[in-house]
C-alpha cells in the first residue's frame, strides 16, 4: 500500500472486486492523482471481508474525506464466461415453443427448459386477442416455479401494447412470491423479441449476484465510516447509481474490463494502444484509438450471450492467475475453468500441505484430479433440489475443504461416481488446484502464499505428465504466454478483417504456432515464405501477472510493451474516473390501418395516440415525456439536480415516398461529477 497525504476535498475512492483480488485506490476527483492504493484477496463467501480488507489499508483520512465511491467488478463478466448465475425463469407472452427454443442457441447460454411460453394472440397494432387468466397464472407460479430465484418477463409487440402484460405479470408474481422480477420493456426498446428475451433472462440471472455485491459494499463502507454516495461503472464507461445497477445488472457486464481501459489511458497517456488486463479468471483485451476507447455499436458479446448493451470493445477469454493447470492423456492443458490456487487454500488451511505431500509421494497416476480440493462456498438454498449424494458432499465440506481423494474415502464413493458439476455450476462449491499463480510461486516471481503446497500439487501433476516439476513450470509459463499471444493476434485480425473469423481456424493456428516457435527459439524466419502477424500498436499490460506474461506475447507480435506504474490497480483507478451520460429516446410513430390512421408517441411502458394531423402536438408531448424520463434517469444515476439536456430530432419517411414513418426525439445528458 502506497500513500502520500495531501489536503483535498475531492477524494474519490475506486473499488474493483475481481474474481481473485479486490483493489482500492484513493485519488483526486479532478486531477486524478493517486494518493493511496491497496489490494486484498476477494472473499467469495462474504465479499464485504475482502472489500473491507482493501479499504482498511487506505489512510483513514481519505476514507473520511471521500466525496464519492465508484465501483467496478468482474463478477457479471465471470458469471457469463463460466455460464453461472442464479436460476431464472423467462416468461414469454405471445411466443410459441419452437421459436423460444432458438433463444439459447442464438442469443444466450442457458437451458431452454427455463422458458415458459404463454399464447396471447397479440397483433402488430397492439391488440391482444387472448388475455391470460391471471389467477391461474399466479397459481402456476406459486406451485410450479417457486424454486426459481428470479423472473424475466417479455411480451411480443411491447411498444404497441404499452407492455401491459409484462406489468400485470410482475404485479401477479409479487402477490404470490418475493422474487426479483425483470420486465423487458424497462431494459430495452429493440424490436427483436427473441433477443430481448435472452437479454432479460441474463439480466434476471445477474440480479442476485450484483445485489449481494452492492450489499457487501454497503456493509464495508458503514464499518469503516465512509458516508459518500456510491456509483458503479457501466459497460460504456459511464457511471450509474447503485439503485439503477440493482435493477439493471446487465449494464455491469464489462464494467471491470472497461474500468481497466479508462485507468490505462490515464496511466500511460497512450494515443493508440492495445490494453491487456490479465486477471484471475479472465484476460480482457481492449483498444485505444486517438485516446478514446474503441466502442461496439451492435451490442456486447460475451460467454455465448449476444446482448443489446452498447459499450466499449472488450474481448474476454478464459486465462488468468487462477486458470486450472490440468492433464489429459499424459498431455498438459490449461482449462478455462477457474480454480482457487492451492497455495492460497493452504495458507488458510495449513493441514492441506501435508495431505498434498502424501498424495504427491504416495499416490500413483490417476485420470481423475485426486489432488484437487472441493471448497464449500455456501450451503444449497434448497437442498431438496439436489441429489442425496450432492447433499452428502455439501455436509462433509461444511467441516473444511477436502481433496477429491478424501471425499471418495470419507463418503465411501467411487472416484468415478463423484459428480460435482451441478454444485460447481451453481456456485455452491469451488475447486482448488494447481494454477499459474502456484507456478509463479515456484518460479520465484510471486511469494505471498504457501509455496510448499504449490510444490506438492505440481509434483503430482508432473508425475501424471511423466516430467519433473521444473519442466512443468517452464511448460506452464510457455502455454500461458502462447495463449495470450494467440488471442492478441486473433483480436487484431478480427478487428482488421471481420470476416476472417468465419474462415478455417486450423490454418491460423498453424501460422501462429510457427510464429511463436520461431520467436521462442530466436530463429530467423525459415522456409520459402512467411506470414507474420504484427501489431503497430503498443501493448499495455495490466494486472498482477502482466509483467510476467505480457512482454513475450507482445514482443512475438513485434509490439512495444508498456507496464505502467500502478498497473495492478488500473481498474480501481478507472472506476474512480467515470462520468454520467445517457440518451432517452421517445418516438412518434405513424400508424396506418384500414380502420384509421393516427400518430402514437411511444416511450418506456407508455403509448399515447394522437390524430394524424396533430404532428406538432405529438412532438411536443414526446419532448415533455423525454424530459420527464431524463430527469427520472438522472435521479436513478445519482444526480440530485436537473441535468442539462441536449436535444436531437430526426424525421424518417417510408423509402421512396413522402409518407411519414417515424419521428425520433432524443434527450442526451452528459454530466461530470467533479
Amino acid at each position: 500500500m502506497n500513500a502520500v497525504f495531501e489536503n483535498t476535498k475531492k477524494i474519490v475512492l475506486g473499488i474493483d472486486t475481481g474474481g481473485t483480488y479486490t483493489d482500492a485506490v484513493a485519488c483526486d476527483g479532478q486531477s486524478h492523482k493517486i494518493y493511496a492504493e491497496a489490494k486484498s484477496l476477494t472473499t467469495r463467501q462474504d465479499l464485504s471481508v475482502g472489500i473491507s480488507n482493501a479499504l482498511s489499508q487506505l489512510p483513514g483520512e481519505y476514507l473520511r474525506q471521500a466525496s464519492l465511491v465508484s465501483l467496478s467488478t468482474t463478477l457479471a463478466t465471470n458469471a457469463c464466461v463460466e455460464n453461472k448465475g442464479c436460476r431464472a425463469l423467462l416468461i414469454l407472452f405471445g411466443m410459441d415453443e419452437a421459436s423460444a427454443r432458438r433463444l439459447g442457441s442464438e442469443f444466450g447460454g442457458f437451458d431452454t427448459d427455463d422458458i415458459w411460453c404463454i399464447e396471447t394472440d397479440t397483433h402488430m397494432d397492439g391488440t391482444i386477442g387472448k388475455m391470460p387468466d391471471w389467477e391461474e397464472f399466479g397459481r402456476i407460479i406459486q406451485k410450479r416455479y417457486a424454486g426459481y430465484e428470479a423472473f424475466a418477463l417479455v411480451e411480443i409487440y411491447a411498444k404497441q401494447t404499452g407492455a401491459c402484460l409484462e406489468k400485470k405479470a410482475r404485479e401477479t408474481i409479487a402477490a404470490v412470491l418475493s422474487r426479483p422480477t425483470v420486465c423487458g420493456h424497462e431494459l430495452f426498446s429493440e424490436i427483436n423479441v427473441l433477443k430481448r428475451g435472452a437479454n432479460a433472462m441474463l439480466n434476471a440471472r445477474l440480479v442476485p449476484l450484483i445485489d449481494r455485491f452492492l450489499k457487501a459494499v454497503d456493509v464495508s463502507l458503514k464499518e469503516l465510516g465512509v458516508q459518500a454516495p456510491v456509483m458503479i461503472v457501466r459497460s460504456d464507461g459511464t457511471l450509474m447509481s447503485r439503485e439503477f445497477a440493482v435493477t439493471h445488472p446487465i449494464e455491469t457486464l464489462l464494467c471491470g474490463p472497461v474500468a481497466s481501459v479508462i485507468g490505462a489511458e490515464k496511466l500511460t497517456g497512450c494515443d493508440t494502444a492495445m490494453i491487456v488486463d490479465v486477471g484471475g479468471t479472465t484476460s480482457d483485451v481492449a483498444l485505444l484509438r486517438k485516446k478514446s476507447p474503441v466502442r461496439v455499436e451492435e451490442g456486447v458479446h460475451i460467454g455465448g450471450w449476444t446482448t443489446f448493451i452498447k459499450g466499449l470493445f472488450v474481448d474476454t477469454f478464459g486465462l488468468g492467475g487462477d486458470t486450472g493447470v490440468r492433464y489429459r492423456e499424459k498431455k498438459l492443458f490449461l482449462d478455462t475453468k477457474r480454480l482457487i490456487p492451492i497455495c492460497i487454500l493452504a495458507s488458510r488451511y495449513p493441514e492441506i500441505t501435508e495431505e498434498l505431500r502424501k498424495i504427491a509421494e504416495g499416490q500413483s497416476t490417476h485420470t481423475r484430479f485426486i489432488h484437487e480440493y472441493l471448497v464449500l462456498q455456501h450451503p444449497p438454498v434448497k437442498p431438496e433440489e439436489y441429489s442425496e449424494e450432492e447433499q452428502r458432499i455439501c455436509r462433509l465440506l461444511k467441516e473444511r475443504p477436502y481433496a477429491l481423494l478424501d471425499v471418495s474415502k470419507k463418503l465411501d464413493l467411487s472416484l468415478y461416481r463423484i459428480d460435482t458439476e451441478r454444485l460447481e455450476r451453481d456456485g455452491i462449491i469451488l475447486r482448488s488446484g494447481l494454477t499459474p499463480t502456484d507456478i509463479m510461486h515456484l518460479k520465484g516471481d510471486f511469494d505471498v502464499f504457501c509455496k510448499e503446497a504449490s510444490f506438492f500439487a505440481a509434483s503430482y501433476v508432473a508425475k501424471n505428465l511423466y516430467m519433473n516439476v521444473e519442466r512443468l513450470c517452464d511448460l506452464v509459463y510457455d502455454r500461458v504466454k502462447y495463449r495470450l499471444f494467440d488471442n492478441l493476434a486473433r483480436v487484431l485480425i478480427e478487428r482488421e478483417y471481420p470476416g476472417f473469423a468465419e474462415m478455417d481456424r486450423e490454418v491460423l493456428d498453424l501460422l501462429l504456432e510457427k510464429q511463436w516457435k520461431e520467436f521462442c527459439e530466436k530463429k530467423e524466419l525459415s522456409g520459402f515464405f512467411s506470414v507474420n502477424i504484427s501489431s503497430r500498436m503498443a501493448i499495455v499490460g495490466l494486472g498482477g501477472p502482466a509483467a510476467i506474461f505480457v512482454p513475450d506475447a507482445a514482443h512475438a507480435l513485434g509490439a512495444e510493451v508498456m507496464i505502467p506504474e500502478h498497473a495492478q490497480v488500473a481498474n480501481a483507478l478507472g472506476a474512480a474516473l467515470g462520468h454520467v451520460a445517457y440518451v432517452i429516446t421517445v418516438t412518434v410513430d405513424a400508424v396506418y390501418s384500414e380502420e384509421a390512421s393516427y400518430l402514437a408517441v411511444t416511450s418506456s411502458g407508455e403509448r399515447k395516440p394522437f390524430e394524424k394531423d396533430q404532428t406538432e402536438e405529438a412532438i411536443g408531448y414526446a419532448k415533455k415525456r423525454a424530459e420527464v424520463l431524463a430527469i427520472q434517469e438522472a435521479k436513478m444515476r445519482g444526480i440530485s439536480y436537473i441535468p442539462h439536456i441536449e436535444w436531437k430530432q430526426n424525421w424518417k419517411n417510408y423509402p421512396g415516398t413522402e409518407m411519414l414513418n417515424q419521428i425520433t426525439v432524443q434527450a442526451a445528458v452528459q454530466e461530470r461529477l467533479f
